[in-house]
């Protein structure tokens, strides 16, 4: 997902990411496409910012000078040390790094971030899931939403959604689809919103697409073994 992902992110974007598996990798691939000229703006100043900065991903100064900018950090003590007192990260409030009106205006403003369950209208659950009649929670919005919305507006920009196709088991098998007919689960992102899904099996531009063409891409990127239960 990662690889893919990073394909889609050009050199001299400005760049959003979250934190995890999925941040990693993907400043993993951006390394690996030898990507730069970047500049980080993110609500949450995570590990992989760090590891973008100092791999020569992330080397674009904005008006302010900084590197990235970002309103608070998470991750190990060494990032709270690099970020400590360091002139290439700016921290400011929420209500500037979330504001559609300023995010809107920075070119190539590529949103990436994760979500949980997709349905064929490719509308998108991202906080939790729903066991029997049960919802539980797995973590919160933060700003998917708004950044979602803002990258769809800036020019050149990108809105990337990543979804892992399956649950598996320990031994990589695939055992229930991410992948839905219909969500029966709190809906983070609607379907007007969707830019960008990647997976495992690739990515596809949905933005502005027909519900018939929505369909069709989301059933090409679920996991070969629930696809036909999709169609």
């Amino acid at each position: 997902i990662g690889s893919y992902a990073a394909e889609l992110i050009p050199a001299g974007a400005t760049l959003q990411i979250g934190i995890g598996q999925m941040a990693d990798a993907i400043g993993f691939w951006l390394k690996k496409l030898a990507r730069s000229g970047i500049n980080g703006v993110s609500e949450m100043i995570s590990p992989a910012f760090m590891y973008l900065i100092k791999n020569g991903v992330i080397t674009r100064r904005d008006e302010k000078g900084a590197l990235v900018t970002g309103s608070f950090v998470v991750g190990s003590e060494e990032l709270f040390r690099y970020v400590d007192d360091n002139p290439d990260i700016y921290l400011t409030s929420v209500h500037n790094t979330n504001n559609i009106d300023i995010i809107a205006k920075l070119p190539l403003f590529h949103a990436v971030n994760s979500t949980l369950q997709m349905d064929l209208f490719s509308q998108c659950a991202s906080e939790g899931i729903v066991k029997g009649s049960r919802f539980m929670q797995y973590t919160g919005m933060g700003g998917q939403f708004e950044f979602q919305e803002s990258a769809m507006k800036s020019p050149g920009g990108k809105a990337i959604l990543c979804l892992r196709s399956a649950y598996r088991n320990e031994k990589g098998v695939a055992e229930k689809s991410n992948i839905v007919p219909i969500l029966s689960n709190a809906i983070g992102v609607p379907r007007n919103k969707m830019d960008y899904v990647v997976t495992e099996y690739g990515w596809r531009r949905l933005g502005y697409a027909t519900i018939s063409d929505r369909t069709k891409a989301v059933i090409e990127l679920a996991d070969s073994a629930f696809q036909k239960d999709l169609l």
